[in-house]
């Protein structure tokens, strides 16, 4: 590809000397095309546009002085170079011009050096732009960099490799820590007390050190005010100029920690609930035999005065049994509830005298209430239940008095709140606010509290269920619990439940006075000693019994005495076909078959897992002769 020819403007009054100027550079192979001027109006024409590549000028041209065209080409077209062909005009004179800007000094008798002063002039000028871009580059990238830097969400701060003085912190530092950039520049973390555990920065220089960077290290970090913050840290070291620093980046994880932490206690709680619910619905089968046979024994007319004691003391310990699984169900969610649309402030004003009377005259009660109806679905006892829990809680936690808190307001919750579980309702909640300034707890005790049987108080003053059965009357709401404290500083319960604007009612049975039968029942329970005291039960009420120990059984045996079966007895949960399956197959064989469920789960939960079919009557276990057989009574008489 052939080399582009230089454009040469020649500012010469003289028509030879141009000549021979043109004709020089031809010999020496210069491509070029040259171009001549003589007057002040022909140059400004002629530097229209700056196409020029080179100047070369006389210094003696009547009308045009030098100096002056010299001042206006380079207002002109200021990078263009200049470079001085001309007569002599003394050593000194020459070497201003120099200075001035003029590239070089060629004698016209003696141009030997006038071709490789223009290459030379061409080479400088292509130095010069190159420059110019590169420092435009710079500016540039500067400026993207400067603004990127400012307005990073992400806290930077920049500091000194060898003593780690900060040099530059972003407006996300600043915000982050609470300071003025004049409070920071210049100073170290360690001087400005960042550091809550001192170890982390010895290490973190550790690491810095044989490694040149750091990734996503959590740091518990100080704020100006004193406040601690978790931080996810990443650094390196970069190099500015001939110095090495490290360019630390900082993002405020506090509250995703808090969530994650929250997120985990309700995942564990929902595990120990499952556990809890499991082992109520074992334990209530265990005790449906023990309180009937206690039942039996009591109608025993042969049983003297001593066993008659016996036996009374059995069914208050029976009870009381059956009181603490249903506490563990309350904690796993499982027991039966009677939820109406009810006005929460109204709870509140209800129950607050009686809650001033339970904590004593030394503790002060203030309520904050919202000025307008928060309505919630639920079971008025429940709510007054965990409003009593947590007024005790404060009282025993400010023996020697304080003050007692309750306020209410409403709060949104999106659907991605971590908050909210599998259960929960995202949209507009009631919130209530339980706060005492009691002694507080730490964060090992905060981590326990809804566990059951999990107690801080001595022993014989507490069962450790109050706690978990709050919990668990919430998550059954459809609500979640929080906890804030500090040991010496009061604790605060924040709870929420989703508003309501429909009502619906949950209708309860109510079960008449038992009468004989003769009917035969069918008891289909796969618990040999469950299976027998129902047996006796019954028989002992007048009724013909049949007994299958599983869902296939129970289907052969209705298929061989549908003609006599009048009522079968169903446990819900039963190896080889569960209780509906088994009713399934019976309605097979007789249609119109009347059926009693009966389980150690509630209905609720039973429904939950789409056990229970529509329309079936059941009993929760344990249950009572009297409930039994009056149910049974009644469905026979339907």
């Amino acid at each position: 590809m052939a080399k582009k020819a230089l454009k040469i403007l020649s500012i010469e009054d003289s028509r030879a000397d141009f000549l021979l100027i043109e004709r020089h550079l031809r010999q020496q192979g210069l491509q070029a095309e040259c171009s001549r001027v003589d007057s002040l109006d022909g140059l400004s024409q002629i530097l229209i546009g700056c196409t020029w590549d080179l100047v070369l000028s006389d210094y003696n041209v009547p009308g045009l002085e030098f100096l002056s065209s010299f001042s206006y080409i380079q207002s002109q077209c200021p990078e263009l170079p200049i470079i001085l062909v001309s007569g002599s005009i003394g050593e000194e004179h020459a070497v201003e011009l120099l200075k001035l800007g003029v590239v070089d000094f060629i004698l016209k008798d003696n141009l030997t050096r006038l071709v490789p002063a223009i290459e030379r002039s061409q080479r400088e000028l292509l130095d010069k732009q190159a420059r110019k871009a590169a420092e435009e580059s710079m500016r540039e990238s500067e400026y993207r960099f400067r603004s990127i830097f400012n307005n990073s969400p992400i806290a930077i701060g920049i500091g000194r490799r060898n003593d780690g003085t900060l040099v530059e912190v972003n407006d996300a530092w600043l915000e982050l820590f609470g300071f003025s950039r004049e409070e920071v520049i210049g100073k170290t973390t360690e001087g400005l007390n960042q550091y809550v555990n001192a170890e982390d920065r010895k290490e973190l220089i550790k690491n810095i050190n044989e490694y040149g960077h750091i990734v996503n290290r959590v740091l518990q970090l100080r704020r100006k005010n004193g406040d601690l913050m978790f931080v996810q840290y990443s650094a390196e070291i970069i190099k500015l100029g001939e110095e090495l620093f490290l360019q630390a980046m900082l993002t405020d994880i506090t509250e995703r920690r808090n969530l994650e932490a929250q997120l985990r206690q309700a995942q564990k709680m929902e595990d120990i609930g499952t556990l809890a619910g499991g082992i109520a619905h074992d334990f209530n089968n265990i005790l449906t035999g023990i309180v009937g046979y206690s039942t039996l024994l009591q109608m025993d007319a042969q049983l003297d005065e001593k066993g008659r004691e016996y036996v009374d003391n059995l069914m208050g310990l029976s009870e009381r049994a059956a009181h603490l699984t249903r506490g563990l169900l309350a904690f796993s969610r499982k027991q039966v509830m009677s939820p109406r649309r009810i006005n929460l402030n109204d709870i509140i004003s209800t129950i607050i005298k009686l809650i001033s009377r339970l904590i004593g005259e030394n503790i002060t009660i203030e309520t904050h209430l919202s000025p307008s109806p928060l309505l919630i679905m639920a079971d008025c006892g429940q709510i007054e239940q965990v409003l009593m829990n947590l007024a005790t809680n404060a009282r025993d936690a400010m023996p020697s008095g304080g003050r007692l808190t309750i306020a209410t307001d409403t709060v949104c919750l999106e659907p991605d709140n971590p908050l909210l579980g599998t259960s929960n309702q995202p949209g507009l909640h009631a919130r209530i606010l339980v706060s005492d300034t009691g002694c507080g707890m730490d964060e090992a005790t905060m981590g326990r509290i809804f566990e059951p049987f999990f107690t801080t108080k001595g022993p014989d003053k507490g069962t450790g269920l109050g706690l978990s059965i709050l919990y668990g009357i919430i998550k059954q709401h459809q609500g979640y619990i929080q906890v804030s404290s500090n040991p010496g500083s009061g604790t605060t319960f924040t709870i929420s439940f989703p508003l309501v604007e429909q009502t619906k009612e949950v209708v309860n049975e109510n079960y008449s006075t038992p009468q004989p039968g003769v009917e035969t029942i069918m008891i289909a329970e796969d618990e040999p000693s469950i299976r027998l005291v129902l047996r006796h039960i019954l028989q002992q009420s007048g009724y013909r019994i049949l007994e299958a120990s599983d869902g296939e059984e129970a289907v052969r045996v209705l298929s061989e005495n549908v003609s006599d079966i009048s009522l079968v007895l169903l446990d819900m949960i039963m190896p080889r076909m569960n209780g509906k399956e088994a009713l399934h197959a019976m309605r097979q064989i007789a249609p119109d078959i009347k059926t009693l469920f009966m389980s150690g789960y509630p209905s609720d939960v039973i429904t939950q897992k789409d056990l229970m079919p529509e329309g079936v009557s059941y009993l929760q276990k344990p249950v009572s002769p009297m409930e039994l057989l009056t149910s049974i009574r009644s469905i026979l008489d339907s």
